[in-house]
């Protein structure tokens, strides 16, 4: 900045008293945004926290208009100690770029790293199955209706690829059948629905229900009373 300074009474304007240097002071403010209003959810006890919080954060965490199809908060103790609270979603993400949140996406897991990491993997694996488990066995059916319809593909993809759960991810596949086209069965109640004289399990691989319905070699089986 300039200042032109007026000269006294008696002396003339000289080139350093035209021009008087000012200092500029740089001032610097910073804005705060809060990210999440809530405290660790995580860390309280599971006993003090209502189901209602649990859901609300789960949808402010991960963007989410849809209530958790189910939820766990649990703490491990022993060789490894650490507390979790696991979600399973009400629905599928869109697409792959919605699967990891950018708000989330330097939360990750590296399951070879060091054997604490291993336990802790295995841990929450088994709860995410007891979840699975637990909506399995609701009396409302329609709930696990809608996680078979959202992440059915990926539990049969798991039985293939994932063959140390595979015991755990049998009983979870579901499947319409010639004798209920309306609402899914499990491997465990097509074998108890079998007559004492099948020795076998019967099955059509097909994209949509309507195709298997036409498969040529349908309507035998189904005229000797055995479901396909």
């Amino acid at each position: 900045m300039v200042e032109e300074e007026e000269p006294k009474e008696g002396e003339e304007a000289t080139e350093g008293k035209k021009k008087k240097k000012k200092k500029t002071i740089t001032e610097k403010y910073w804005d705060w945004e809060l990210a999440n209003e809530m405290k660790l959810i995580w860390m309280r006890n599971p006993k003090e926290v209502e189901k209602t919080e649990y859901n609300e954060f789960y949808k402010k965490t991960f963007n989410e208009f849809l209530d958790p199809l189910a939820y766990t908060h649990f703490t491990t103790e022993g060789e490894v100690e650490f507390k979790s609270v696991l979600y399973i979603p009400g629905m599928t993400p869109l697409s792959n770029e919605e699967i990891m949140n950018p708000k989330t996406k330097n939360i990750r897991l590296y399951p070879d790293v060091t054997l604490s990491v291993r336990i802790m993997r295995k841990r929450l694996v088994k709860k995410t199955f007891d979840m699975i488990q637990e909506i399995t066995e609701r009396e409302d059916k329609e709930d696990y209706k809608k996680f078979w319809e959202s992440f059915g593909k990926f539990v049969k993809l798991g039985c293939i690829e994932d063959t140390g759960n595979h015991k755990r991810l049998a009983p979870l596949l579901r499947f319409y059948s010639s004798k209920n086209e309306t609402n899914l069965i499990s491997l465990d109640q097509y074998v108890e629905n079998m007559p004492e004289n099948q020795k076998a399990i019967y099955y059509i691989a097909t994209d949509n229900l309507q195709s298997a319905k036409t498969a040529p070699f349908l309507e035998k089986l189904v005229q000797k009373v055995i479901e396909v």
